[in-house]
């Protein structure tokens, strides 16, 4: 009966002391706390995806060479959402975000000729967008009354599209093989990590400098024909999409 009692007086005990204690976090917390809504535009740009087309396994390139390599272009992110921020430095933002994307693969094909070798080049050129739902953690610490700075992390939902594209690589001499590639056209789901520091300055003004890591996997399924008598050959290639990084502006309505 003792010992029931002590345990039930140091329950009771610690709930009271969680409880002040909460209580006071909260009062300390919960001041200046406010929401609104945001929308703003970014540039974005990301690492580099490896060449798409398989120049190790061919059979077709027994005594020839394809070299493929990949550059990212710079491209454009927009999001809009709200936030809340029920305590004065700790929040939490939803927006939807909207990214476009430019790849270059620039192809070069050699082949042994009776006086040597020759060379025929192309290029192909795949676009599309990155769609995301997100929720982000805020943490914001004030610098003075009219700067702060929050550092956000969180995840989203992301729909991932790329357009096809085929091209057939030239050569200017005559009597040569100008082959063609391709690469198809690509869907895929997958989750997003976030994470970044936005500046506020002013009310209605924030800087945002952020990274966006995909976690899911990239299928790409490429295409190699010599000509147009002979077999179209195709490759698969599975790598992790690159994390992308932005910076840009966004117009902040506080309630």
């Amino acid at each position: 009966m003792l010992q029931a009692g002590v345990s039930k007086t140091l329950v009771l005990s610690s709930v009271l002391v969680f409880g002040l204690i909460g209580s006071l976090n909260a009062k300390q917390w919960y001041d200046n706390g406010d929401y609104g809504v945001f929308v703003g535009a970014s540039l974005q740009g990301q690492r580099n995806l490896k060449p798409f087309i398989d120049t190790k396994s061919s059979t077709l390139l027994t005594s020839n060479t394809l070299d493929a390599t990949t550059s990212s272009k710079l491209g454009y992110l927009v999001q809009a959402g709200a936030f809340y921020y029920p305590m004065k430095y700790v929040g939490f933002r939803a927006y939807y975000a909207y990214g476009s994307f430019n790849i270059a693969n620039n192809a070069t094909f050699t082949q042994t000729t009776g006086t040597g070798s020759t060379t025929s080049s192309g290029m192909l050129d795949n676009q599309g967008s990155f769609q995301s739902a997100n929720l982000d953690l805020l943490l914001k610490y004030d610098i003075s009354s009219y700067l702060s700075a929050s550092f956000f992390v969180g995840l989203g939902f992301e729909h991932f599209s790329m357009s096809g594209s085929s091209t057939t690589l030239h050569s200017n001499d005559t009597g040569v093989v100008e082959p063609t590639l391709s690469i198809d056209p690509q869907k895929r789901n997958g989750a997003v990590v976030n994470a970044g520091i936005l500046v506020n300055f002013f009310r209605f003004n924030q800087i945002e400098l952020g990274m966006k890591l995909p976690t899911y996997d990239l299928n790409t399924t490429s295409s190699y024909q010599a000509s147009s008598i002979t077999t179209k050959q195709f490759y698969s290639s599975k790598q992790s999409l690159p994390a992308r990084f932005y910076m840009g502006y966004n117009l902040v309505f506080n309630f």
